[in-house]
């Protein structure tokens, strides 16, 4: 097998579930598991699959990718994202802001949303684009298709005359400060890799600097995740 073939093969990373299934998902996990840590078997037998397998997997995976649920390992739970989502109404202020969060979540999407920010191309053309990124050429149609009729959700359920970017403004706007870390240059990188971003966590120029290899892969970045949950008890105080 060629390295040309290989690459096909290993489609990139796209959610197998359009954003109105996963939502779908996520109020079913939500109704049963709260924000209750699990893992991805516990979460699959909520969804009724008989354990994690391929299938349900990629379906576990898709939930991750659009934000609804968060962590790694036996620590997986349902993210504020997604907890927004499960309960509030399509024509809430919470939901909305929500649904633009999490259609701007996958990869993907983000992608094809800047390379193609005035509308997609011609279908062959961008059916070409993909599958030189590496694409099967059985992958590019559940992935347009998820991508397509996620954006539709999104305009359907957003009002009329308000627009995604600015749904997507107030979202970010009624988050922590360090939800947009990811975004931040980094204000040192050693000769070694290492690169050090300070984040704002208050509105008084108090801030945290992480330090690493920046960037990670999504399993390291999990992890990382997840260690940090477990740090809490040592890093925060309780308020008296």
């Amino acid at each position: 097998m060629t390295e040309a073939s290989k690459k096909r093969q290993r489609s990139p990373n796209y959610p197998v579930l359009d954003l109105r299934e996963a939502i779908g998902k996520i109020e079913t996990i939500y109704s049963v598991q709260r924000k209750t840590p699990g893992s991805r078997e516990d979460f699959s037998r909520i969804l009724g699959y008989s354990g994690l397998n391929g299938t349900s997997g990629k379906v576990i995976s898709a939930l991750s990718k659009y934000g609804l649920l968060v962590g790694h390992g036996e620590n997986l739970r349902v993210s504020e994202v997604g907890e927004n989502l499960a309960l509030h109404r399509p024509e809430d202020d919470e939901f909305q802001q929500a649904l633009v969060l999490a259609a701007d979540s996958p990869a993907f999407f983000k992608e094809l949303n800047a390379a193609y920010p005035d509308g997609l191309p011609s279908e062959h053309t961008l059916r070409a684009n993909l599958i030189k990124k590496g694409f099967a050429d059985q992958a590019v149609l559940p992935a347009l298709e998820a991508y397509r009729n996620s954006k539709a959700y999104v305009e359907e359920v957003c009002p009329a005359g308000q627009n995604g970017d600015e749904l997507e403004e107030e979202a970010h706007d009624a988050t922590p400060p360090y939800s947009n870390a990811h975004a931040c240059s980094p204000d040192i990188r050693s000769n070694s890799g290492i690169a050090s971003y300070p984040i704002p966590i208050s509105t008084d120029n108090l801030s945290i600097t992480v330090s690493g290899p920046f960037p990670i892969n999504e399993t390291q970045w999990n992890l990382f995740f997840t260690v940090l949950e477990s740090m809490k008890p040592a890093l925060v105080k309780v308020e008296e």
